[in-house]
């Protein structure tokens, strides 16, 4: 047994076991604009909130698109 209150995540190989391992597990926080290999509809069975970093990345991926663009 884990005992978790929260998981800020990068990498995580199996959302499954780490439910089942961490039962007081509330949220997963993800550092990533998107939902991809995380099952939210299986944490909220479990009771666990997931959040993202939503548009944390917007500003910084058009300075990068202009930058390439500047640069051909």
């Amino acid at each position: 047994m884990i005992y978790l209150d929260a998981w800020l995540r990068a990498i995580l190989a199996s959302i499954y076991a780490l439910l089942e391992r961490a039962p007081n597990l509330q949220l997963i926080a993800l550092g990533s604009v998107g939902y991809d290999g995380l099952d939210a509809d299986e944490c909220a069975e479990h009771g666990v909130w997931v959040t993202n970093a939503g548009g944390a990345s917007i500003e910084t991926t058009a300075d990068m698109a202009l930058a390439l663009l500047l640069g051909v």
